[in-house]
């Protein structure tokens, strides 16, 4: 809608942050960060013409994946979601990844609606990598390092 409009937004998808509070699928749509953002009437348009589109749309099934590791707003997840068959549900940014156990993974698989796999954004895991991988393996949940996913 934005490029139709004629004017350029980026568009990202952030890491989760609102806590494991909500019982149903869930997304939050936002215009930017600021008072400037908010009140502008053409993103405004845009959002609203999305989200309308967003509910009457035909939804095709994908499959589902989340991604571990990266920045809060993960370039791995904007590539896999714009060049792959997959959709990104939850994202556990580089920092979060401290307090990701198997409960944890627990909830976010449980509340993804189906087994996911996992993505590792290879580059993005600093020194979690074997202990993410251990605890992926332990759970007998598949991953793809994100360098070796076609695009």
């Amino acid at each position: 809608a934005a490029r139709h409009a004629g004017v350029s937004f980026e568009i990202v998808q952030e890491a989760t942050h609102h806590g494991p509070l909500l019982s149903k699928p869930s997304m939050f749509i936002e215009i930017g960060s600021d008072e400037k953002c908010w009140e502008d009437k053409t993103a405004g348009e845009i959002i609203a013409k999305t989200i309308l589109y967003l509910i009457t749309a035909e939804i095709k099934h994908c499959e589902a994946v989340f991604v571990l590791g990266g920045g809060h707003y993960n370039q791995v997840a904007q590539k896999v979601m714009r060049s792959t068959k997959y959709a990104v549900g939850h994202i556990c940014p580089k920092y979060a990844l401290p307090y990701l156990d198997a409960a944890m993974l627990g909830q976010l698989m449980g509340r993804s609606g189906s087994v996911p796999i996992a993505i590792l954004d290879w580059k993005g895991l600093g020194q979690e990598k074997e202990r993410i991988i251990r605890i992926l393996e332990e759970a007998g949940v598949k991953y793809v390092r994100s360098d070796r996913l076609e695009y």
